[in-house]
């Protein structure tokens, strides 16, 4: 999948954006095969996708950055489907729409066999202020993508959608030196929304790293997140 050329309603028209939902495979990098040319799930740009169980799940994504007039049944153009296949040419569909809103720019990692998802844009439902941060604040996990529960409502401890990034990247380790827990660790991210009159808008990318240890008991309840800013 992906995209190239910019979305109509930020360039306001041609050349139109074009959408894939080719598969790809290399041993080395280097050297590529096409596995299909048109997966059955719909083209589209800012998807996740891990890899767990001797599945490869494609998670989310989208076809437009904001609404689209003459697509009034793609508002916002968002996708919070699950699609899973063991040799990236024959897909299934675990969920049509999982219990999490559909999101680009998302993150997904697996830690101890669950699929973790977070972060990614959020479009504002509020008419009277367009470019209000609705990024969603939550953070969702899976043993096999079709059921989820919900285990935090603050990524990042944010206490607002501002706080909420997206195209950040993320990394899963099982544990390390020092005592060190199993860990979600992300980097950087964006929280610029679509307001280009705002002179601070562009301020809003970020280069910390942060470090999100899961419960791993009834003692402890609640997922910790901690944060450390690297220089600019």
């Amino acid at each position: 999948g992906g995209s190239f050329n910019d979305d109509s309603s930020i360039v306001g028209g041609p050349p139109l954006r074009v959408y894939f939902n080719d598969v790809w495979k290399s041993r080395d990098g280097a050297n590529w095969v096409p596995v299909t040319m048109n997966a059955p799930w719909a083209p589209r740009a800012g998807a996740a996708v891990v890899a767990t169980g001797g599945h490869i799940y494609l998670l989310g994504g989208e076809d437009g950055f904001l609404c689209d007039p003459s697509r009034p049944d793609r508002c916002p153009p968002y996708f919070n489907d699950v699609w899973r296949t063991r040799d990236g040419a024959t897909w299934e569909l675990v969920t049509p729409a999982a219990p999490w809103s559909a999101r680009p720019g998302h993150q997904a990692v697996v830690l101890a066999n669950d699929i973790y998802v977070f972060g990614g844009f959020g479009i504002s439902g509020d008419p009277t202020n367009p470019f209000k941060p609705s990024n969603p604040m939550d953070v969702w996990v899976s043993r096999d993508g079709a059921d989820w529960r919900l285990v935090s409502n603050s990524p990042w401890n944010a206490t607002t959608p501002e706080e909420i990034k997206y195209d950040f990247k993320a990394l899963a380790v099982t544990g390390g030196r020092g005592g060190l827990l199993p860990s979600i660790f992300t980097f950087g991210g964006d929280r610029e929304t679509f307001n280009f009159a705002d002179p601070e808008n562009y301020l809003r990318v970020d280069n910390d790293v942060w470090r999100f240890s899961p419960p791993l008991g009834p003692w402890q309840r609640s997922p910790r997140w901690s944060a450390r800013s690297a220089p600019r």
